[in-house]
């Protein structure tokens, strides 16, 4: 799952009750092994963290 900055992503926590937290990417960042994380700002509460989409990410295109 590849995403672009812009898009919108929901992360389901899958041992937890609560609802997907969702974010806004602002960064792309590339790894030596070539799996892209991103820089995320969280809807929430507007901090910023570095992630890596996996099984239990959902994106939406901007």
């Amino acid at each position: 799952m590849k995403a672009s900055i812009g898009d919108k992503v929901a992360v389901i926590v899958e041992t937890s009750a609560d609802a997907p937290r969702e974010a806004t990417v602002i960064d792309v960042r590339d790894s030596a092994t070539g799996h892209e994380s991103y820089l995320v700002e969280w809807a929430d509460n507007g901090h910023r963290q570095l992630v890596a989409l996996g099984p239990g990410s959902r994106l939406e295109r901007r």
